[in-house]
């Protein structure tokens, strides 16, 4: 019987190990020690998310920003008329991307996304 322990990445990379049935009990240490490999090849890319204009509701896009950050009222809103300089997300994993721009998009939002990360 062959055994495969399986990793992604959130990146989208995968990694595969072949693990025999005598090696079971090895199975935590693999899983341990390609979690560290990853970390040392694997580097996140980040991003800056900002608001490039507010489009027709600003009321939208306050609401939206709220629900994407731990911001107050007073602090989101600040945040939307400070386009287009507003930075809504400083650094964020590009996996996180896509949900946070389509968010900011349905409510109206123009959104640019620039690389912050090597």
């Amino acid at each position: 019987m062959k055994l495969f322990f399986h990793i992604e990445t959130d990146e989208g990379n995968s990694h595969t190990i072949e693990l025999k049935e005598r090696h079971r009990q090895s199975l935590l240490l693999a899983r341990s020690l390609l979690q560290e490999e990853l970390k040392k090849t694997v580097s996140p890319i980040c991003v800056q998310v900002r608001i490039k204009e507010i489009g027709v509701s600003k009321i939208n896009l306050i609401k939206a920003v709220r629900g994407l950050t731990n911001l107050g009222l007073k602090e989101a809103k600040d945040l939307v008329e400070s386009a287009p300089n507003a930075v809504v997300f400083p650094t964020l994993r590009v996996g996180e991307v896509p949900a946070v721009k389509q968010a900011l998009e349905r409510a109206g939002a123009t959104v640019a996304i620039d690389r912050v990360g090597a």
